[in-house]
């Protein structure tokens, strides 16, 4: 059985993401650090060929949402009204500072979002 969520796109098209926030690419355990709204723009005008619909943006505030780019709209982002939890998030955070060359990251344990934001900030 599947279920459906409605979100109401109205409500959606006026909330941003709360920045800094974390790119997460589908497939991938590398994660992007974007500071701000100025650099995801940046990102899409230089780069935008590292992301695909599906990849995630974790957000400030723990919120995901997922990129939906269409050829009028790249910049448009949706979310499926959703949280990530912090054990998530610091498991996202261990493979992508192990994709870096980090060790003993077993050790690592944030305490917040915004220590993981940072963490990850470290990295680059």
């Amino acid at each position: 059985m599947t279920t459906t969520i409605m979100v109401d796109t109205s409500t959606v098209a006026a909330q941003m993401p709360r920045w800094p926030a974390l790119v997460q690419q589908s497939g991938a355990d590398e994660l992007l650090y974007i500071d701000s709204q100025q650099d995801w723009q940046q990102l899409w005008q230089s780069a935008a060929y590292l992301l695909n619909p599906g990849d995630r943006l974790i957000d400030s505030d723990g919120l995901t949402w997922i990129l939906m780019p269409t050829v009028t709209q790249p910049l448009n982002i949706l979310t499926p009204a959703s949280n990530i939890s912090l054990d998530q998030l610091q498991k996202l955070v261990q493979r992508h500072a192990l994709v870096e060359g980090n060790c003993c990251i077993s050790k690592l344990q944030l305490t917040s979002i915004t220590d993981a934001m940072q963490f990850v900030k470290s990295l680059t």
